[in-house]
């Protein structure tokens, strides 16, 4: 399983706002290849589905940004995913230090 993390802002001020391309992104591949209903859980909504041969979980944590770590872990920790597993599908300028310090707090808590 492979684990995408779109990462936004949540709440309808934020909405189509460009720091929320990471949810745009997320909410289009899973229009786009029949993923299930978005749920929520670990700290934000997820949809499961398939992406070519293999099983996908799109995440959208509902975490600001810079807590967005504690989503992507609770996640990371309830799949035993390796690290590896986990990709954010979107970069964008827009993405400062203080975005990639929550989304990546995950890698260096399982020590890597």
């Amino acid at each position: 399983m492979k684990l995408w993390v779109g990462l936004g802002n949540p709440g309808p001020e934020h909405a189509g706002n460009r720091h929320n391309i990471g949810f745009m992104a997320v909410d289009r591949i899973a229009a786009d290849h029949g993923f299930g209903p978005w749920r929520k859980a670990f700290h934000g909504l997820v949809a499961e589905g398939r992406l070519g041969a293999g099983r996908m979980l799109l995440l959208k944590p509902l975490t600001f940004m810079n807590l967005s770590g504690q989503s992507v872990r609770a996640a990371v920790d309830y799949y035993r995913l390796p690290v590896e597993a986990v990709r954010q599908p979107v970069e964008f300028s827009g993405f400062n230090a203080d975005d990639a310090a929550g989304f990546f707090e995950v890698i260096h808590a399982r020590g890597v």
